[in-house]
């Protein structure tokens, strides 16, 4: 019998700097999607490190997109809504947001205050719209996936988008009939299992 013994973390124990230089070379896909111990250290640290980059980037933002990453801990979800809010407060157009986490992380109100979006896609989430939420008044594309919202949210947030031209949801939950209300409507893609499916005043598609 040969028993063998685990590679130990080499990397984790590095000096910041070594592991900052090897990060450049370093995919963050390959990064989030690895169960390396090794890798994990670096991703956090690409996480971090684009929360300081982003935080002190002035100006408008016309595209931020952050996909097919995986939170390393429930501890970064507030980097995320500190992106969210610096964006919002950036003329932000077109967000993306593909977070994978254990369990759901809510979207910050800050959002539904931004009416510089055009395209929102949204991944894996909470929708939970505040009170004073009246629309997204510049917004043509919506892109749901994986995302819990309530019935009278989602209805309000849809009939909030008077110029949304494309919509996709992707197993949407929280509500069984789904009822649209956008005139502008052109493209519309569902997937998932509800009891009804309501279209009002959707001429266009």
């Amino acid at each position: 019998m040969i028993d063998v013994e685990p590679d130990p973390d080499r990397i984790s124990c590095l000096p910041d700097h070594v592991i900052d230089q090897i990060l450049t070379y370093v995919p963050i896909r390959e990064a989030a999607r690895t169960t390396s111990k090794d890798l994990l250290v670096i991703a956090r640290k690409f996480l971090k490190f684009a929360d300081h980059v982003l935080l002190l980037h002035y100006g408008p933002i016309n595209m931020f997109k952050f996909s097919e990453c995986a939170l390393i801990d429930e501890s970064l979800v507030s980097d995320v809504d500190q992106w969210i809010l610096h964006l919002t407060r950036s003329s932000i157009k077109e967000l993306v947001l593909e977070v994978w986490i254990e369990g759901y992380s809510k979207i910050p109100w800050c959002l539904f205050s931004c009416q510089s979006l055009h395209h929102l896609k949204l991944h894996w989430c909470c929708l939970k719209p505040p009170t004073t939420f009246e629309s997204f008044k510049s917004l043509k594309s919506l892109d749901l996936n994986l995302v819990t919202v309530a019935q009278n949210d989602f209805e309000n947030l849809i009939s909030g988008c008077p110029l949304l031209e494309k919509f996709k949801f992707t197993e949407v939950d929280g509500f069984t009939q789904v009822n649209i209300r956008a005139p502008n409507l052109k493209f519309l893609k569902i997937n998932g299992e509800y009891e009804d499916i309501n279209f009002e005043n959707t001429f266009q598609l």
